[in-house]
């Protein structure tokens, strides 16, 4: 049942949204307003009964991506601790929601479709405590409507948040609460990993991720052809590739095995964690490698004017488990032999 009220209330919303009959200003018809007030009290009290929570509600919220997801996990956990009897709810994009139904501290999954449709539920009153891990003025990609926040610290913007830290703490400190630096975690179901059983991974492989979702993060293409290519050849060990698009398309070495496109995110976090090492980008599948616990070599250049800015916390911000390989310019400057010899040193030790 809540499920279908989640996935009711979302759709409406968009529709609405999308016929104009909600206005950015969160005035609409009586009518709306109507259904509004009847799903919000349904809501909240199943939501009550149901988990047997006390009165206090608290929503965390953030739509995407998935690395920013992952790592904001600790605050979660932290809330759990400060909170232990409260109803804790956390509002994520429908393609992320996998990491957050997994979460043995999350009460109740709210998926959307968009950031409207979070900006609209953020305005409905639903919730005694909203943590919104989203920068001010964030616009909707789909719907153009920008978020419009009060609450904490607004000198965090998109243009300046990597100078207060790592994701974790600008996260923190722009939703205006207290968080430990610590290493975030995902939480694998037992039979996910049978799913995974049956991909046949070699008994020693490397995980290699190529491919960002902004191209200012990539690498140069024929680069990781050659690093794969050494990896198999002159290395001897099996690479396996991650992600979403293949960097090293039609690839027929008899060590690689391309695995893109075809597992979820969970999937994805526990071919990681059976890796001896995990290669890649300043992307999602980055912070997946720090949560699950496998060695990072991770190529990181000159990302939206910041230089030697620092994306993830605990164990890969102290260095623990986790080699950065830094370039003042672009990703793609970063020298393949110096990737190359990085990847061989970590293997040895």
């Amino acid at each position: 049942m809540l499920h279908f009220l989640n996935a009711l209330s979302s759709r409406l919303l968009w529709l609405l949204w999308r016929r104009k009959l909600l206005r950015a200003t969160h005035v609409a018809y009586a009518p709306v307003h109507v259904i509004f007030a009847l799903l919000r009290a349904f809501s909240a009290k199943a939501l009550r009964r149901v988990h047997g929570k006390s009165n206090h509600t608290i929503c965390v919220s953030l739509v995407e991506h998935m690395g920013d997801i992952v790592a904001a996990e600790p605050l979660v956990r932290q809330l759990r601790v400060r909170y232990p009897d409260a109803l804790l709810v956390w509002c994520v994009g429908s393609r992320y929601r996998e990491l957050v139904d997994a979460n043995p501290d999350v009460d109740v999954t709210l998926a959307v479709n968009c950031l409207t449709e979070w900006i609209i539920l953020r305005g409905m009153g639903m919730f005694n405590k909203l943590v919104d891990l989203h920068l001010p003025n964030r616009v909707c990609a789909i719907c153009a409507l920008p978020l419009k926040k009060q609450e904490g610290d607004l000198t965090v913007t998109a243009e300046n948040y990597y100078r207060f830290g790592n994701l974790l703490s600008v996260m923190a400190r722009n939703a205006g609460v207290s968080v430990l630096n610590a290493t975030p975690r995902v939480y694998i179901p037992d039979t996910l990993r049978l799913g995974v059983d049956r991909l046949g991974l070699p008994e020693r492989f490397v995980a290699v991720h190529c491919t960002s979702n902004e191209p200012s993060r990539d690498w140069d293409a024929l680069k990781w052809r050659r690093l794969v290519h050494r990896l198999v050849g002159e290395a001897g060990v099996d690479v396996v590739e991650i992600g979403l698009t293949s960097g090293v398309p039609g690839c027929e070495l008899a060590h690689y095995l391309g695995l893109c496109g075809r597992l979820t995110i969970l999937e994805t976090a526990e071919v990681i964690r059976r890796a001896k090492l995990f290669i890649g980008l300043d992307s999602g599948p980055a912070h997946l490698a720090n949560a699950v616990g496998t060695h990072g070599v991770i190529l990181i250049g000159l990302y939206r004017g910041f230089e030697n800015h620092m994306p993830y916390s605990g164990n890969y911000e102290k260095g623990v488990n986790f080699d950065l390989i830094r370039c003042s310019g672009p990703s793609r400057e970063i020298s393949e032999d110096l990737v190359y010899a990085t990847v061989v040193r970590r293997l040895r030790a």
